[in-house]
């Protein structure tokens, strides 16, 4: 059986945590309708001109040999979909687990053990915020967390979690600690 690696998107794939910050997109702001509707196209289409991080697209293509590539996201399909489709990697996975299916990465956690046909002890997500780790914690997911993208090794330590299984700082620690897992073979 394929193992299922789950990635969250922002901080982790893609080097957009900074526009998110700019733009508000994870807090609540006081606004009209419009006002928002204004703002999140303009979010949108600054999206599409972030890049993915170093690294990242030689490790997709290699993993994607040995697992089942996922997406948990908290980011609309529409501010995911057209990156993936732009870089080339959306067919390197097999599903992506958009705000549409649900805003609960709990819930989403479980829809794609159901698709999969695995436990949820049997997938591993890899993110950079110690929300989803909480959540990933909730759901019993294991759970890597990388560095380059929103929390630091300091936030995330100050919050220890069991299903915390690895911090890493780099693309190459990340491989590595999916090659000892037995997650590349």
């Amino acid at each position: 059986m394929k193992k299922v690696i789950i990635f969250d998107l922002d901080g982790v794939i893609f080097d957009s945590v900074e526009l998110m910050h700019d733009y508000g997109v994870s807090t609540a702001v006081e606004e009209s309708d419009d006002q928002l509707v204004a703002r999140m196209k303009e979010y949108t289409t600054n999206k599409l001109k972030v890049p993915m991080f170093d690294g990242v697209l030689a490790l997709l293509v290699r993993l994607h040999s040995h697992a089942d590539l996922v997406i948990n996201t908290s980011a609309s399909k529409e501010n995911c979909l057209p990156l993936l489709e732009r870089d080339g990697i959306l067919d390197l996975f097999t599903f992506i687990a958009a705000k549409e299916l649900s805003t609960s990465k709990i819930e989403k956690f479980k829809l794609i053990a159901d698709r999969f046909n695995v436990e949820l002890d049997d997938m591993i997500f890899i993110t950079d915020t110690i929300d989803d780790v909480r959540e990933a914690y909730a759901a019993k997911i294991p759970t890597i967390a990388v560095t380059w993208g929103v929390h630091t090794t300091e936030d995330f330590m100050s919050e220890p979690k069991d299903s915390l299984i690895a911090i890493v700082h780099t693309m190459n620690e990340l491989e590595s600690f999916l090659l000892k897992k037995g997650h590349m073979v």
